[in-house]
């Protein structure tokens, strides 16, 4: 292995743990200044630290006892992609297009794709893709 894919692996895996352990601050410690976090499908595209770090608490607020299963990972020379289901419980209102789903305990799964593109060291960029109508299938 090449000392930069070893450290992306090392990346890749402190960026998984700091996710499942819900630890904002980590995450934040692993983006750099500049760096975006977009949740395709919800309008979501935040930019700096401080947009992020706002998204993060807002997810985490919203989304309880979250669990990542991952089911694969590739990595390449600047980036890594990884396939997961969610499991998380909604405990807050999650506002859908127009319309409000009140947050009632109920656990939800669902499939995700993130691509994590890196420069220097940190993570430039996190894409997010859920499947929102598994989401919807299963609060409405």
């Amino acid at each position: 292995m090449l000392a930069s894919q070893s450290a992306l692996v090392d990346l890749a895996a402190r960026y998984s743990k700091a996710w499942s352990d819900r630890d904002v601050e980590a995450i934040l410690a692993l983006h750099s200044d500049d760096s975006t976090f977009h949740v395709h499908g919800v309008g979501s595209r935040t930019t700096g630290k401080k947009e992020i770090r706002a998204a993060l608490e807002a997810f985490f607020n919203t989304w309880s006892h979250t669990r990542f299963e991952g089911r694969a990972r590739d990595l390449a020379e600047d980036h890594w992609v990884l396939e997961y289901t969610l499991h998380a419980t909604l405990s807050a209102a999650l506002l859908v297009g127009t319309q409000t789903i009140e947050g009632t305990g109920q656990e939800v799964s669902f499939e995700g794709v993130d691509i994590v593109r890196v420069s220097n060291g940190q993570v430039a960029s996190k894409d997010s893709y859920i499947d929102g109508f598994a989401v919807l299938a299963q609060l409405t």
